[in-house]
């Protein structure tokens, strides 16, 4: 592989930011953080899109 200093550089930043971010999600998601968002009593709701289906209409966004 030939690679210039640009192209280098640039994969090298991207490198960076994908480390950085399972570093990050980690420090967030702590055993004691998630333990506080569910202390509510009441019921969780969740909804899933299969957003390969998705037309743009925002129909989904008026349901919620």
């Amino acid at each position: 592989m030939n690679w210039s200093r640009r192209r280098f550089l640039k994969n090298g930043a991207k490198a960076l930011a994908a480390a950085a971010v399972p570093a990050a999600a980690y420090e967030l998601l702590t055993p004691e953080v998630l333990a506080a968002v569910r202390k509510g009593k009441g019921p969780r709701w969740a909804w899933v899109i299969d957003a390969t289906k998705c037309v743009g209409c925002g129909m989904c966004v008026q349901a919620c």
